[in-house]
């Protein structure tokens, strides 16, 4: 009886040898090898006014492979195609978006494509840089006489709107009456501009501030030169 017991138990251990090695085998075979590759696109860089750099990362995670990826961006409702400068479908691919409306949010996704599948990355959204008021220089010197000045500064930003006037605020330091001196409207453009300050009073103090403005607002420069004079 034991000698048929143990021959019984030697007869049923086959099978739990075999079923492990026909389990590893089947696996092997039924895993794929033509995974599709994954888009991931990253935040928004780079962000200006007008203007954002969008990356997407292509993982290749098997034998297929993306033939193109396009990026798709626009505001709500509105989507606008267009194609990096690189030839092949690298790993890494940017697109520097321009031409955007300031203080604006867009929406933004990634597409490619292999031999048997179209493939689109997650939607980001960016938010664009208002436009703000104009920014200008401190003044500086050029000549002095007994009545009169000339002073340089400069529009160095115009804040993304047209500038719409600019020039010298002239301010008495001692009673603080103020008389304002506006550029002609042909140079309110970016850049140093001049202006021939006259009519002053001798033996009296002046605070110049130069200002320029745009649709958002006026600003003045902060840092504020006096001049005396004999």
């Amino acid at each position: 009886m034991s000698l048929f017991l143990k021959y019984i138990q030697s007869w049923l251990l086959i099978p739990l040898i075999i079923l492990p090695l026909i389990s590893v085998g089947c696996s092997d075979a039924a895993r794929p090898e033509n995974i599709e590759p994954l888009i991931e696109l990253q935040p928004a860089t780079e962000i200006t006014r007008t203007e954002a750099l969008v990356t997407a990362h292509v993982r290749n995670r098997g034998t297929g492979r993306l033939s193109y990826v396009d990026f798709y961006y626009g505001e709500e409702g509105q989507v606008t195609c267009q194609s990096p400068k690189e030839e092949s479908v690298e790993s890494v691919l940017t697109l520097h978006l321009n031409g955007l409306k300031p203080g604006t949010t867009y929406k933004c996704y990634a597409q490619g494509g292999t031999s048997t599948a179209t493939l689109r990355s997650q939607t980001i959204s960016f938010t664009t840089l208002p436009n703000e008021k104009p920014v200008v220089s401190p003044p500086v010197a050029l000549s002095t006489g007994p009545i009169g000045i000339i002073v340089e500064f400069e529009i160095v930003e115009d804040g993304g709107e047209p500038v719409l006037t600019a020039g010298c605020d002239v301010t008495d330091a001692s009673t603080l009456e103020t008389v304002r001196i506006h550029l002609s409207e042909d140079c309110l453009t970016l850049g140093k501009h001049r202006l021939h300050i006259t009519g002053l009073v001798p033996m009296t103090g002046y605070v110049i501030t130069p200002f320029a403005s745009n649709s958002l607002g006026e600003a003045k420069q902060g840092w504020r030169m006096r001049f005396n004079y004999p």
